[in-house]
């Protein structure tokens, strides 16, 4: 069990490391293409901070295909709700008790409701056990508009000379290089990152559902957690909740839009309860961003408490 769980975080970190390859090789090469550096951000920057909810997510969809393991569908799901989860309750709750949070008016008002929204969708497609390719689709859809309308408006609202220092610059063969050795490592790195966390759920007697909602889910935020921390300590508390927001989006409608159409899922356990939460989760974030466009410490702690409660509730309930 131990060396499972070696491997495990071993993989994780390689995840980790693929997704940063990925994304940096990616921004430059957009930045070298004069690519305006808020939509490299809107869209390689932060789709790179999801690339392992990706991966690990797809790749249970095409474990469940090649080994008839109906749970796999549950670590696929699970890695999702449990990573939305964690993104709402731990790392808002933790960013906010570092410093309390100024929210923008525009995110108030469009990004936290898509994140309800699409919450209580997922919740609505899930009631029957399964997410069809027609539900996929749907939310690959629903993705792709929410893209057109944020880079839209950030073509309306943007600072045409926003600078680029913050985009990491190489020359291009070493920016292409860096994505075919992210794409290859996170490929790689995904596959056995779920192969261990099913042997994991065997070891420990264990639904695939819960190892999904903790382990995988709280271990793929870990990029988002990062980022978000740092920024908060850096004072850049907005981009701290941006990253979050793109996130929870891009989990629920791109990543579970995707997976449902390379495989349709089955025979799925993650009930109301987790759902409710994810939902809940959503809806405080929402809440407390409204009041005054600002998240004070205290309402960090609510946050982190519902954490501390939904996964003692998840131990408690195996």
């Amino acid at each position: 069990m131990l060396l499972l769980i070696i491997k495990l975080i071993l993989s994780l970190a390689a995840i980790i490391i693929g997704a940063d390859w990925m994304t940096n090789g990616a921004s430059a090469v957009a930045v070298k293409m004069h690519i305006k550096p808020f939509i490299v951000g809107l869209t390689i920057v932060a789709m790179g901070t999801s690339a392992p909810e990706l991966f690990v997510s797809v790749s249970s969809a095409l474990e469940s295909i090649s080994s008839g393991n109906p749970g796999m569908g549950d670590i696929a799901i699970g890695n999702v709700v449990g990573s939305n989860i964690f993104n709402n309750l731990l790392i808002i709750g933790s960013v906010s008790l570092i410093a309390p949070l100024t929210v923008s008016k525009i995110t108030v008002k469009r990004d936290l409701p898509i994140v309800t929204l699409a919450s209580a969708a997922l919740f609505l497609f899930l009631l029957n056990g399964s997410l069809s390719r027609i539900e996929g689709t749907f939310f690959c859809v629903c993705f792709l508009l929410f893209m057109w309308m944020t880079v839209r408006s950030a073509k309306e609202n943007g600072d045409e000379n926003e600078s680029t220092e913050n985009v990491q610059t190489m020359a291009l063969w070493k920016a292409i290089i860096c994505i075919i050795v992210g794409l290859g490592v996170l490929v790689f790195a995904s596959d056995l990152f779920v192969d261990y966390a099913s042997d994991i759920a065997t070891n420990l007697n264990v639904s695939e559902k819960i190892v999904g909602l903790t382990i995988v889910g709280a271990g793929t935020s870990a990029p988002e957690l990062a980022t978000s921390v740092m920024a908060a300590r850096k004072g850049q508390g907005e981009m701290a909740i941006g990253n979050v927001i793109g996130s929870n989006i891009f989990n629920i409608l791109m990543i579970l839009g995707l997976t449902g159409l390379i495989q349709p899922l089955e025979g799925i356990t993650i009930n109301y309860i987790d759902l409710s939460v994810l939902i809940l989760a959503a809806l405080l974030f929402w809440l407390f961003s409204f009041t005054k466009y600002k998240l004070e410490r205290w309402e960090g702690a609510v946050l982190l408490a519902l954490c501390a409660g939904y996964i003692t509730w998840l131990i408690y309930s195996s």
